[in-house]
């Protein structure tokens, strides 16, 4: 399964990486449910839902699956100047470094539906589709490889959670999926356009008949 509109894009880092995780799971749960209900029956959100969102659209036509960043983990890779790529230009022999980093991207995912949209079955459905799409090494490979463009791509590290409880909205059920928490890694450069040019070390010859006089 290969992404349509949105790839991972490492100088933006965040952007990219967030937009490709909300198509992939949209493509996943319409490709592999859809077929058999004849319609899309679910929707993935960015976001935690808005306050009176969720009565303003009961009952519901599609079950809600919401993807709402929770934590982010920045890191610095190697030592030194931490410098990930280097741009030299030969015509000019200016030099243009850009600096690399690691992400680590907690996102908390959500499930909301009711009996108009299938109630504890579509509860059921949704939670079996994230599993299948977000957890083991084939979900880590099908995420990576809907989410890159041969520069990066959102990379897995922790599915987990997953807690049903029943609310209640203007004294109707809403069957809900709480504490389900991803963790991806994604690794970034910073934008050649913000990188200062330098001149770059130029090659040095050496005569190779040359000596030293003690």
């Amino acid at each position: 399964m290969k992404n349509v509109n949105y790839f991972y894009n490492p100088e933006f880092w965040l952007e990219t990486s967030t937009r490709a995780l909300e198509e992939y799971i949209q493509r996943g749960f319409d490709e592999m449910i859809a077929p058999s209900l004849g319609d899309h029956f679910f929707e993935v959100m960015l976001g935690y839902p808005e306050a009176g969102l969720i009565n303003r659209l009961m009952p519901f036509r599609r079950t809600l699956v919401h993807i709402e960043i929770d934590d982010i983990d920045n890191r610095l890779l190697g030592f030194g100047d931490n410098i990930g790529r280097d741009n030299y230009d030969a015509n000019t022999g200016l030099l243009q470094l850009q600096e690399a980093g690691e992400h680590r991207i907690d996102f908390d995912i959500g499930v909301w539906t009711d009996d108009a949209a299938g109630g504890t079955t579509a509860r059921l459905r949704a939670y079996q589709m994230l599993n299948i799409l977000l957890q083991g090494a084939m979900a880590t490979r099908s995420l990576f490889d809907a989410s890159t463009n041969g520069d990066g791509g959102v990379e897995i590290i922790e599915f987990q959670g997953g807690r049903f409880i029943v609310e209640r909205v203007n004294d109707l059920p809403v069957y809900r999926i709480v504490a389900c928490t991803l963790t991806v890694r994604v690794f970034s450069r910073s934008p050649l356009v913000i990188s200062p040019q330098e001149p770059a070390i130029q090659e040095i010859l050496i005569r190779q008949n040359l000596t030293i006089t003690p």
